[in-house]
């Protein structure tokens, strides 16, 4: 089932990007780029604010600002527009489960109190300005326009944002799957990109709008410098109305700060590969947890440095590979370990052996990995690619598999010489040796004439009667010949007595 099926609704959550493989989510780490809830509601994290100064809150001037304090490194400025326990506090109204009905866990409790909202923002918006500072930021443009107050009806907006990407697409999509199953859906307006919430709608299981407010999905057009670098890019930011005043949502994602993003995905990679265990691994996600995401928020529209999109996707690949081993343990060690033991066999029964003891650790694993607190894409995926390469060699081993349908004559004498035909199938193809024993004597004459007979010499032996026969190839193992071979005594020669003449 969709992740987002399973999830409690939240109208803060924008809908994933359509990109292959999407990284593994961490429910603590993407505060910038998620809402007024946090990850309990799953949407754009608001900013924390303790406000030094009163900022304009008008939404133009909310956009410049933001900039400003993005070029300049100003936290607490970033704070004062965002301003996120009071507006969490204005339009929000969370009730409070039962105990024997409570099934948050400590982190969704976290993220319904302002407080620890800013205590999570702080540490994530501070990764955030170390891209930024020093880089010149300027608003050319703002691409979509105001929209008309609450409550009114629109116009058709005159926007120059025309240019709905795919994620923007999809997002609509989403939205108007769901829209008429629940009449507590928030409103959507696409020409102005804006989502509408009524008092009283329900914004997360047990949290509903306390008065009516909306977000908007702003494009501007900023010209970058930094360094030797210019260029102009066209920015999403997400914005808060609540009764005309405005407060930034989110942070942009912004193509700066290239060699802070790879140091960081480095340091995290490094102490990833070098956990142990699920903890580890988790505790990590939620220190580095929004670099999951850094490779997609890039606008690949804009001036964009391929090599170093290649490295940032290089190190995020090796980091979930270790992530996975973490994950998985020393179950999936030997899971690995026993899927190349398996491919080192050279005959069918080995191979059976191996992988029945294959299925039932690959239990026990997704076993494992369904109690850890978050589901782990990258161990699912390395579980599937081992049991892929297993079944690969499981079904060579096969294919070196012999079958004698029979053999020609059943019997003979216990001098040995009879020449015994040998008939089935793959017995040259793959090429290999062969061996063919009576009872536990091996034949003195063995020769494969093609990939359906062999013709052997059956060898003497002192007491006559049934045998096995077996025919060893190599790879490929025993053959058993069904009928087996019947050893009989010699007939003693007849003598005859002349006639008289």
């Amino acid at each position: 089932m969709n992740q987002l099926a399973r999830e409690p609704y939240s109208p803060f959550r924008p809908p994933p990007a359509p990109v292959p493989e999407p990284p593994k989510k961490s429910r603590r780490a993407p505060i910038i780029a998620l809402g007024v809830f946090g990850l309990v509601v799953g949407g754009t994290v608001a900013f924390a604010a303790l406000r030094e100064s009163k900022p304009s809150r008008s939404r133009d001037e909310v956009i410049k600002q933001t900039f400003t304090a993005l070029a300049s490194g100003n936290e607490n400025a970033l704070f004062a527009l965002a301003d996120p326990v009071h507006t969490f506090t204005q339009i929000s109204r969370c009730e409070k489960p039962r105990l024997e009905d409570d099934k948050l866990s400590k982190d969704d409790w976290d993220y319904r109190d302002p407080k620890k909202l800013e205590e999570h923002w702080r540490k994530e918006v501070r990764q955030l300005l170390r891209r930024t500072k020093g880089a010149k930021l300027q608003v050319v443009d703002i691409l979509t326009e105001l929209p008309p107050p609450i409550g009114t009806k629109p116009d058709n907006a005159k926007s120059r944002d025309r240019d709905d990407d795919d994620h923007d697409r999809e997002r609509d999509r989403y939205s108007e799957r769901y829209r008429d199953e629940d009449e507590d859906r928030p409103e959507h307006d696409k020409e102005y990109k804006t989502t509408t919430y009524r008092k009283g709608d329900k914004l997360a299981r047990g949290c509903y709008a306390r008065v009516p407010f909306r977000q908007q999905l702003v494009k501007v057009a900023v010209e970058i410098k930094e360094g030797d670098r210019e260029l102009t890019q066209r920015v999403k930011l997400n914005l808060l109305e609540i009764d005309g005043r405005w407060y930034l949502s989110s942070a942009p994602s912004l193509n700066v700060g290239f060699d802070v993003v790879i140091q960081d995905l480095q340091d995290w990679r490094d102490k990833t590969c070098k956990c142990t265990g699920a903890g580890c691994v988790e505790d990590l996600d939620s220190e580095y947890g929004r670099l999951a995401y850094v490779q997609y928020e890039f606008d690949k529209d804009a001036d964009l440095p391929r090599d170093m999109v290649s490295r940032i996707e290089k190190l995020q690949q090796e980091r979930k590979v270790c992530e996975g081993v973490a994950r998985g343990g020393p179950e999936l060690a030997r899971y690995k370990a026993m899927k190349e033991a398996l491919c080192a066999c050279k005959d069918d029964e080995c191979g059976r052996k191996i992988e029945l003891n294959m299925a039932e650790l690959r239990r026990q694993l997704e076993s494992n990995a369904r109690a850890q607190r978050f589901e782990s894409l990258e161990l699912s995926h390395q579980i599937a690619e081992v049991a892929t390469a297993a079944t690969a060699c499981t079904l060579k081993l096969a294919e070196l598999k012999a079958r004698i349908d029979s053999i020609y004559p059943a019997n003979g004498e216990t001098t040995g010489g009879t020449v015994v035909w040998i008939r089935g199938t793959r017995f040259t193809n793959p090429l290999r040796t062969a061996k063919v024993f009576f009872g536990t004597k091996e034949a003195t004459v063995v020769r494969i004439v093609s990939d359906n007979e062999i013709v052997v010499e059956a060898p003497a032996t002192d007491i006559a009667g049934y045998v096995p026969l077996r025919v060893q190839l190599d790879p490929g193992g025993l053959v058993y010949v069904p009928t087996g071979f019947t050893y009989q005594v010699p007939l003693k020669p007849t003598k005859t007595t002349k006639k008289p003449l």
